[in-house]
């Protein structure tokens, strides 16, 4: 059985790629509301952390550094401690061909089995 956690990152990647494409930034409210989510920001922690790991793992750009605070308009502090300047990485999401990757539940899982709590 697939955790809700990965099948939110899944529903989130397709969302980033849009976003990535269109060379914009979103914010965790615009990303929960297009989700359909009904949590609070702090629900798309984990899925976003997989996602950050995948991106890592695969060494690419991070997609996460797309989503942001809505006060500050940028990166949360978990993401800002990883990508020291996600304005840089930002622009290496906006150039990379994201239409040529695709993370698996699989690897998710994997990625999800090994995050701290």
């Amino acid at each position: 059985m697939v955790s809700k956690n990965v099948t939110w990152a899944q529903k989130i990647y397709p969302l980033l790629r849009v976003q990535a494409k269109k060379r914009l930034k979103i914010t965790y409210g615009e990303l929960l509301e297009r989700l359909d989510h009904p949590g609070q920001p702090n629900a798309l922690f984990q899925p976003l952390q997989m996602l950050h790991e995948w991106c890592d793992s695969h060494d690419i750009p991070p997609i996460t550094a797309l989503v942001v605070k809505k006060d500050t308009g940028e990166v949360g502090d978990w993401l800002l401690a990883r990508v020291p300047d996600p304005i840089a990485a930002r622009g290496k999401v906006f150039e990379y061909l994201w239409d040529t990757v695709f993370p698996n539940f699989r690897e998710l899982e994997s990625i999800q089995s090994g995050l701290k709590a």
